[in-house]
């Protein structure tokens, strides 16, 4: 892709982002730019995942992600198409023109979150979806990530009573909702 058709896709892509709003595409090379090798890349919240395809930017721009390395933005543990969920922020380097981008590699980046707690776990109610730290009440849902010694999709079941545990949380209404409980220690030895 000529550095024209380079400039031409990030003026579209950013003119898209005025009419849609908060969400950030970073330059391909030079000023601006993201976390790239010098490719093009993309920034933005995902709108729609089917199958390998993946839509973010309000479905402006078609992600095919059949080809693409999958990792976390802490210390890049490897992923899979099934940690791109809707909602979820991602930074993806590839190939493409127009509105069709071909992903090479699709870092997924951690919920967005209101607050942290971080202590030991008082009580883990399985049954109820719930946790409660520094005796606060937490509920946990199905788009709630739970890390055990940094690897994701532990689940609720393996928390236990007592257990030191940093848990990211969202308000919704009067309630706390978690959008990440890490317990354990992370791939780099840190809680």
């Amino acid at each position: 892709m000529s550095r024209f058709h380079q400039i031409r896709l990030l003026v579209s892509i950013v003119a898209l982002l005025v009419v849609l709003g908060g969400t950030t595409v970073y330059a391909a090379e030079g000023e601006g730019g993201g976390e790239s090798d010098g490719g093009p890349s993309i920034h933005g919240v995902v709108s729609t995942v089917s199958g390998t395809t993946v839509t973010i930017l309000g479905g402006a721009i078609v992600i095919d992600a059949s080809g693409a390395a999958i990792v976390s933005e802490n210390n890049d543990v490897p992923l899979t198409l099934a940690d791109v969920q809707k909602g979820r922020v991602i930074s993806v380097e590839g190939s493409g023109a127009g509105a069709s981008f071909h992903a090479a590699r699709i870092t997924v980046e951690g919920p967005r979150s209101d607050g942290s707690l971080s202590g030991p776990l008082d009580s883990v109610d399985t049954a109820g979806n719930r946790i409660s730290i520094l005796g606060v009440s937490v509920t946990l849902t199905p788009d709630t990530i739970v890390e055990n010694n940094g690897l994701p999709n532990g689940s609720l079941a393996a928390l236990t009573p007592g257990t030191p545990a940093d848990v990211e949380v969202v308000v919704v209404g009067n309630s706390l909702v978690a959008t990440r409980v890490q317990v354990g220690s992370g791939p780099d030895g840190q809680h």
